[in-house]
This record gives structure tokens, C-alpha cells and sequence, in this order.
């Protein structure tokens, strides 16, 4: 582990397995709740999942992690997308409050850290429930979901490839820089009403943050089987700290929009296909036993 941090939790007890009404498509869905590790609010005290599982045998498994806020339409047209390749796909439930005006960058880093061991939790449980059929399993992670999916992927050994759209690295610059959104500058404004200034804030956050900073971790993830996405006018998170992120992980497979953050949707169709493309490529047995023989 060349992390500061491993994330392990032990999987434990309480998961539940639904399932939910038919989407239409080539698989079934359920949802996946377990009791969070540590939560820190009502609103917190599960960790959930959407789970869509192929009616054939499938080629994979996906774990899809969100944006920071709106509805889960981005993570959804991944999972569905992926779902609809072949892939078991499970897309992961967002943490409620991360950025708390009345908290601080502990509490954020609380937070993420416990999305990352649930994820990791979760990801032990569908080991076990063996979702991924004869395929490996990857993680996808959006915005604010590719910072948590940087942390699980480079801590969590049986993940074998990442895709990671709109990240970087230098979580506290980031966040500086996305104070246009709601939730973050909430945590901003909270900040500055008790006497917080620039040069505190920043002293905070980079001493809180430091553990859960992509930085961290970049030079743990396998370049190789790792896809990333960066759009070159993103105003939420800085190209610069993209091109940073792409430095430390040595340089993988990466595609650049010329679009901002959230612009990028203009090009989804051609994201969806590099993103398939990559997983198929990494993670299907009938794909990889061409190239390597399969364990």
C-alpha cells in the first residue's frame, strides 16, 4: 500500500438485496443497503446501491460512484449504459451533507473516508454474492465520484481497472476553485461567518484533506488499466489539477473534452463508448484471455 491510508473495514453484517421493479432493459435490478461505517446523521446510516445484474452471464462488474449533488442522472446513464454491454453494474448512493456549512475539512474527510470503505464493503459483499460472474471488476467514479473511486482503486486489490472522469489531484485547490458550487461554497460561507480567513482555510485544508487527497494515491493505481477523462475549459475542477492527477498516475489512457464540467454531457454518447471500450478491454474474460491468460 503506497497510500497513507488502506480504507480496510471488516464487510459486516446487515445487507439487504431487493428487487425492484423491471427498467426495460437486458438485466435485473435490485437494491443493496448495508449499515454505514460510522455515520455521522440519520440520512447516513445506510450505504446504498443500485444493482443491475445481466440475464446472461456477465462480463464484469462496475461499481459507478456520483456526483456531488443533482439527481444521479450522469452515474445512472453510465451504469445503464454499462448494464446494457454486459457488465453487472453497481452504482453507489452519494454520502448526504458531505460539505456541512456548520462543519469543517475534518468532517469532509471524515466523510469521504467513509464513502471509500463503504464502497469497499460493498464491494466485499458482491465478491461473495460473485455479481461480477467470470469477469474482473473496476470502478467508475464522476467528479466528486472519481476522487473517492481514485482512493478505492488504489487501495482495494481486487480491483483490476479504473475509468475516472473529471477528477484531479490537490483536492484543496479544487475545492477553492468550486466554490460556485452550492454545496461547497456552503462549507465556505460557513467558514468565513466564524472568523475563519483565507490563509486558516487553506492551512486547514491541507492539513485535513491530506488523507484523502487523489495525490496521495495516484502512484498506486496501475496506469495501464486505468482510463481517464478531463475537459480542457472545467471551471468545478481545473484542467490544470486533471493534467497534475495525470502526471502522478504515470500518464494513462485518457480522453480531453473541449467542453467544461458539465458541458462534458454534450459528448456523452463518444465518453459512454471510450469508457465501454476501456472495461471491455480489462475486464472480459473473453477479451483478456486473448492477450494474458485469466485468473
Amino acid at each position: 500500500m503506497r497510500g497513507p491510508r488502506d480504507f480496510a473495514a471488516p464487510i459486516g453484517k446487515g445487507f439487504e438485496k431487493t428487487r425492484v421493479e423491471d427498467e426495460g432493459g437486458p438485466w435485473q435490478t435490485f437494491r443493496v443497503k448495508f449499515p454505514a461505517y460510522r455515520p455521522d446523521r440519520e440520512e447516513n446510516r445506510w450505504a446504498g446501491a443500485t444493482l443491475r445484474v445481466p440475464n446472461g452471464m456477465p462480463r464484469g462488474l462496475i461499481v459507478v460512484l456520483p456526483i456531488l449533488g443533482g439527481d444521479y442522472g450522469p452515474s445512472e446513464a453510465f451504469a445503464t449504459h454499462l448494464a446494457g454491454a454486459g457488465f453487472t453494474t453497481m452504482r453507489f448512493d452519494r454520502k448526504a451533507e458531505i460539505f456541512d456549512a456548520s462543519k469543517d475539512f475534518a468532517h469532509v474527510a471524515r466523510m469521504m473516508t467513509a464513502g471509500v470503505i463503504d464502497v469497499r464493503r460493498g464491494l466485499a459483499w458482491a465478491r461473495r454474492e460473485r455479481v461480477a460472474g467470470r469477469g474482473r471488476i473496476g470502478v467508475l467514479g464522476i467528479s466528486m465520484g472519481s476522487f473517492v473511486g481514485t482512493l478505492v482503486a488504489a487501495t482495494d486489490p481486487s480491483v483490476d481497472a479504473a475509468a475516472l472522469a473529471l477528477g484531479g489531484a490537490g483536492l484543496p485547490e479544487i475545492l477553492f476553485a468550486a466554490q460556485s458550487e452550492e454545496e461547497i461554497g456552503a462549507l465556505f460561507r460557513g467558514l468565513r461567518a466564524r472568523g475563519y480567513d483565507d490563509a486558516r482555510i487553506r492551512a486547514e485544508a491541507a492539513r485535513d484533506l491530506a488523507e484523502v487527497d487523489p495525490a496521495a494515491y495516484a502512484k498506486a493505481i496501475d496506469p495501464n488499466h486505468t482510463f481517464l477523462l478531463h475537459a480542457r475549459f472545467d471551471d468545478v475542477v481545473p484542467f490544470a489539477n486533471g493534467q497534475r492527477v495525470h502526471e502522478l498516475m504515470g500518464r494513462p489512457d485518457r480522453m480531453v473534452t473541449l467542453t467544461g464540467h458539465y458541458s462534458a454531457v454534450f459528448v456523452l454518447p463518444v465518453i459512454l463508448a471510450e469508457v465501454e471500450r476501456h472495461f471491455e478491454a480489462h475486464l472480459d474474460p473473453d477479451v483478456t484471455s486473448r492477450f494474458a491468460p485469466f485468473e
